[in-house]
């Protein structure tokens, strides 16, 4: 590696498993120190150890992102220790796959405040720190869902699409100050989520690239976004699909 992101403070929601594991692995293997959060703690501190094996740096700070306190004490707890937030990498979710008249009214709560309340606060807590320090990235993680309807995906499209939007107009406001915004929309990449779903292989079969992507597929893409790289980018939305929608 090359150390693309030497020094970088990150933190990564939903990092336990799935491609928020596989952009903590990646990201440490370009220099980041990376905050690995979610609610399980086994599976967090298992990252953050497979991490500190390889030689990288990383701890397990547990959130729950329907817990307004648990994430306000992640952004504070790597400030206060760190002294900086370069990187935030929104990616906890999941995904409600029912013909809408079918989804209760709890549902449709529980879901809008995880696939989309949840990342419009670690945005709010995070900008005013990266817009003092002089700069930043926040990466939101999306979905294809965002931009191509599908029966069943209507709760979870509207999330996803809201949140691309709130991406975009974020980033408007904070182009000047040097705070790059911008979202990955993922197509069938291989994660617990979906892995054994009796509707994958068919997921799988549909993509023009005849494979699911895999969680180092996207936490590369997510470096690029990460790092310098990147400085001239924002309010964009990058496809990793394999070429659905190409």
């Amino acid at each position: 590696m090359t150390g693309r992101m030497q020094d970088k403070v990150a933190i990564i929601t939903g990092s336990t498993m799935g491609i928020g594991k596989g952009c903590a692995i990646e990201f440490a293997k370009e220099g980041a120190i990376v905050i690995v959060s979610g609610r399980s703690e086994d599976l967090g501190k298992e990252v953050a150890a497979q991490i500190g094996a390889d030689g990288g740096r990383a701890e397990f700070v547990r959130c729950d992102m329907l817990v307004d306190a648990d994430c306000e004490h992640l952004v504070n707890y790597t400030k206060e220790k760190y002294g900086r937030i370069d990187v935030l990498v929104s990616n906890a979710g999941n995904i409600i796959a029912k013909p809408l008249v079918d989804i209760t009214l709890d549902e449709w709560d529980h879901y809008v405040a995880l696939d989309g309340r949840s990342y419009f606060l670690m945005m709010k807590l995070v900008l005013p720190i990266m817009d003092a320090q002089g700069g930043g990235s926040i990466i939101n993680m999306t979905s294809l869902a965002a931009i191509r309807p599908e029966p069943g995906m209507s709760v979870y499209g509207f999330c996803k699409a809201g949140v691309n939007h709130m991406t975009k107009c974020a980033a408007k406001e904070y182009s000047a100050k040097q705070v790059r915004i911008n979202s990955v929309l993922p197509g069938v990449i291989m994660t617990p989520m979906i892995d054994g779903r009796p509707e994958t292989p068919m997921m799988v079969a549909s993509v023009p690239m005849g494979r699911a992507g895999t969680p180092e597929d996207v936490a590369k893409l997510c470096v690029y976004l990460g790092s310098d790289e990147s400085s001239f980018v924002t309010g964009a939305s990058y496809v990793i699909d394999g070429g659905v929608i190409s």
